[in-house]
């Protein structure tokens, strides 16, 4: 780890705990409370100086940190009637509160302004423009097309495809204006999303909007759907990407017909890439490739890809996983997917979707192979696995496609959502700087750091309920390698690593355990409620059994820094 990395990461670490700390000093200063110790760390100190009745230090254990007011512990004895009027034990209970509240409020608030810098300095970001339409979906009803750019979701601004995933997904069923740039042209279209059930991040089951778009285009791979159709001389393959077609580079399947078109009649050089296993290391699913030259004659008559005996990659069939389902149903490497329950498919995705969706139901899927149309029934696996989140056995339904094969029971659940093996291509659109307004870029902090707070929130009571296996808790090993890995991602990631992370501390810290600060607010409720201090033996005893599950959780967290990093 360089010497830039070490120093990104203690700046990281100090920042957070700087941050909650001054919480606690701006509100203990502000209730006119004497502080006398502010410190960045515990221990032994390393750098310290006093500046009027404040000492403030920088401490050997960079692993939290504190402020120390007059008053505050048990064992300073009696205090003068001057000191009494400044301590924060003499001080209303709401006061008390308030000062233990601000450390985590500062943590909460912090992200805002992390998120907002973030905003401002304009990441790079997928626009929101249209690679592919499903056929049949809302965004084809609408009359959406490849290439239209979304510019505002019933008039809110989508600078980025992020951006219209977020405004879309919340609005199931909901009737949206769209305004979109066609080319040169603004036009007003109106879309409906449909309902679909997916799952959150625990695997609970959640209703969201969808149109069926996709931000990438499809690349410049095809498919052989008749080899009667294939020209002399043009031998092509299901898996040849198309780079080249008379001395014309080609990038995305939208400029494969207009330049076969405009050499009607003549016989063309045609390059492709064609997929070499024995130079991928024998695995056929791997992308090196090797050139190769075709001598392609187009007909005079040519009006699609079909007239050349091809079609674009996206849904032929690259791999089935041995004796899976798919295996079982009659599939073959290089069919083409044509429906699927009836709905027509153009891309893998889709089905993906759909077969996500039928579950243990039997599913009906029209093919084309050779030229010939076949139907072919599918039941997908059903297999048990561990949730990557709950850590909890489920059980959910694997097609067969793709390489692998069916996992044996007890593999993560995570291994059957890698993207299916196909011969499609996706040729990703270039990132743009997102240009946000200062309301814009404020607004979308305020989501952002809700957003996050509403997940951590939902993790620890998924937690303390046991629904959130307590393997996925991380201690100061994780919280050190995630610093690490932001500042080597660039301040970008360095920003919003720092928001997360704020965001877990404030809420961790509200938690009602006594030695922190949620115990201390617990506390002081107790005393409004009652009417009277407690008694220094029961908070002793509460700031025992506080240390003793701090004590437990580090154990734990520790326990699985060391899983993590495989060590035992």
């Amino acid at each position: 780890m360089s010497p830039f990395i070490v120093a990104a990461v203690i700046v990281f670490v100090g920042v957070l705990i700087f941050v909650h700390e001054m919480g606690h000093f701006l509100a203990a200063k502000a209730f006119g409370i004497e502080v006398t110790k502010f410190s960045l760390g515990f221990g032994p100190p390393l750098l310290s100086f006093t500046w009027g009745e404040t000492t403030y230090q920088v401490a050997l254990v960079p692993l939290g940190g504190y402020v120390r007011m007059r008053g505050e512990h048990y064992d300073e004895g009696e205090l003068s009637r001057a000191d009494a009027k400044r301590a924060f034990n003499t001080a209303p209970v709401h006061q008390r509160a308030i000062i233990a509240l601000a450390g985590p409020l500062a943590n909460l608030l912090f992200p805002v302004v992390c998120f907002f810098a973030y905003n401002l300095l304009e990441p790079e970001v997928i626009p929101a423009v249209i690679g592919q339409v499903e056929a049949g979906e809302p965004a084809d009803k609408a009359g959406l097309r490849p290439g239209d750019r979304i510019l505002s979701v019933d008039g809110q601004r989508t600078w980025s495809f992020e951006r219209l995933v977020q405004l879309i997904s919340h609005r199931p069923n909901d009737a949206l204006s769209l305004k979109i740039r066609r080319d040169q042209e603004i036009l007003d279209v109106e879309v409906t999303p449909k309902a679909v059930v997916g799952e959150d991040l625990f695997g609970q089951r959640i209703e969201r909007g969808m149109i069926s778009v996709s931000n990438v285009f499809d690349g410049a791979r095809v498919g052989v759907i008749d080899e009667a159709r294939l020209s002399p001389s043009g031998e092509f393959q299901t898996g040849d990407t198309i780079l080249s077609i008379a001395d014309q580079p080609i990038r995305r399947a939208d400029d494969l017909l207009p330049a076969f078109t405009s050499h009607l009649g003549k016989r063309v050089t045609v390059q492709v890439g064609r997929p070499n296993p024995a130079l991928a290391g024998a695995l056929i699913s791997a992308e090196r490739s090797e050139l190769v030259t075709l001598y392609v004659l187009v007909p005079q008559n040519l009006s699609s890809l079909s007239d050349l005996g091809l079609s674009v990659g996206s849904t032929f069939v690259r791999e089935l996983a041995e004796g899976g389902a798919a295996e079982r149903a009659g599939f073959l490497p290089g069919d083409r997917i044509l429906e699927v329950n009836g709905r027509l498919i153009q891309h893998f995705w889709r089905l993906q979707t759909i077969l996500k969706e039928a579950e243990a139901e039997p599913v009906s899927v029209t093919i084309q192979r050779s030229g010939q149309m076949l139907s072919l029934t599918l039941r997908q696996t059903p297999v048990t696995c561990v949730h990557m989140v709950t850590r909890k056995l489920r059980t959910v339904y694997d097609p067969g496609f793709g390489r692998g094969g069916v996992p044996e029971d007890g593999l993560d659940c995570e291994d059957l959502y890698r993207p299916f093996v196909h011969w499609g291509q996706s040729i990703s659109p270039k990132p743009e700087p997102a240009e946000l307004s200062i309301e814009e870029a404020f607004m979308d902090s305020l989501r952002l750091t809700g957003q996050v707070m509403g997940l951590i929130t939902t993790s620890l009571i998924k937690l303390i309920t046991r629904e959130v296996s307590a393997d996925t808790v991380g201690g100061p090993l994780q919280f050190m390698n995630v610093a690490a890995q932001a500042a080597e991602a660039g301040m970008l990631a360095y920003l919003r690593w720092l928001a997360f992370i704020s965001i877990n501390l404030g809420v961790f810290n509200l938690l009602p355990v006594p030695i922190l600060d949620g115990g201390h607010l617990l506390l002081c409720l107790i005393e409004a409620v009652k009417r009277k201090p407690l008694s220094i033996q029961t908070r002793e005893r509460a700031a025992m059994v506080g240390l003793a599950l701090l004590a437990m959780l580090l154990i734990l967290a520790l326990r699985n820094d060391l899983r993590s990093l495989e060590i035992f």
